[in-house]
């Protein structure tokens, strides 16, 4: 006769490796969801910032919609 303690020793333990394996799976799914975002996020503030160059060529600096203590409180413009 099998041990009851025993097999559920072994339940538990395939229990516990699988929910380590779906963890694992899911940290790296949103890893590389947050490598997207960021990598969107640069590409719209790179965006915004040549839409703020262009801007200011066209209009002259003196026109822009950002006064200049605005502009010295965002770092990127």
């Amino acid at each position: 006769m099998s041990n009851p303690f025993t097999n559920s020793r072994v339940f538990r333990f395939s229990a516990v490796k699988a929910d380590r394996k779906r963890l694992k799976a899911e940290k790296y799914d949103l890893l590389n969801q947050m490598k997207q975002l960021y990598s969107t996020l640069e590409d719209k503030e790179k965006e915004l910032r040549d839409f703020i160059r262009n801007y200011e060529q066209v209009n002259g600096k003196g026109q822009c919609f950002f006064s200049k203590d605005a502009r010295k409180n965002i770092s990127w413009l």
